[in-house]
């Protein structure tokens, strides 16, 4: 197994949100399971948009030193303070 570990880059967003939307997946199918068909889409209208617009308004910066690891499909980044 190849791992590739570096800084984080801005072109890495599109793997962030993937990672972030497979990672987030079971705790919302959890959610509506727990709170219903009637109560879960008011509370959670699009978990899906709401999660993404989430890591693109907090997207890593430079000084935030997040740090990218890469092994085949899967991609990982973490905060290195």
């Amino acid at each position: 197994m190849n791992v590739i570990i570096r800084p984080y880059k801005t072109g890495d967003i599109n793997d962030l949100l993937t990672l972030t939307l497979h990672a987030f997946e079971p705790i919302f199918i959890s959610f509506e399971k727990i709170l219903g068909p009637h109560i879960y889409p008011i509370i959670y209208p699009d978990w899906r948009k709401n999660q993404t617009e989430g890591v693109e308004k907090t997207q890593p910066r430079r000084e935030d030193r997040p740090v990218g690891c890469r092994s085949g499909w899967k991609a990982c980044w973490v905060y290195c303070l």
